[in-house]
């Protein structure tokens, strides 16, 4: 059965062991959107102010980490009261469903948000069978 839609099939697989799309301390403030297609899913991550060599994007087994190192721009003429702008290291993991195609994730990042396509797999293509008249 194919899942309707994301948000749905995270409801059936909140289990932790089989998948965390659910933020852990870290990373919750990497504000996350999930969009479905027909042909794939897409996370949209807000990432403002990084540039793509601080963004690392791998799939390692079944999970899909999303680890952010921005650089940390010192200035010895400015004196801090309170800083809260100051980027810091962070990660989000994600763990795949068996039907994303993991040869064909692909991302991008534009004004500030990282754009990350997970292709859902063949099997998973909605499909229009031809009947033939014998």
């Amino acid at each position: 059965m194919l899942p309707t839609s994301l948000y749905k099939e995270l409801d059936r697989l909140s289990d932790p062991v089989r998948w965390n799309f659910h933020a852990e301390r870290s990373d919750r403030h990497i504000k996350t959107d999930i969009i479905e297609t027909e042909e794939s899913y897409e996370l949209v991550l807000a990432l403002p102010g990084l540039k793509e060599h601080e963004i690392e994007i791998s799939v390692e087994r079944t999970e899909l980490i999303i680890a952010v190192n921005p650089e940390q721009v010192e200035d010895d003429k400015v004196k801090y009261i309170k800083r809260e702008l100051n980027p810091v290291a962070t990660k989000k993991t994600f763990k795949l469903p068996d039907y994303i195609d993991r040869n064909s994730i692909g991302a991008d990042l534009k004004d500030g948000l990282l754009k990350v396509t997970l292709r859902k797999g063949e099997d998973f293509q909605p499909k229009k069978i031809k009947v033939a008249a014998k």
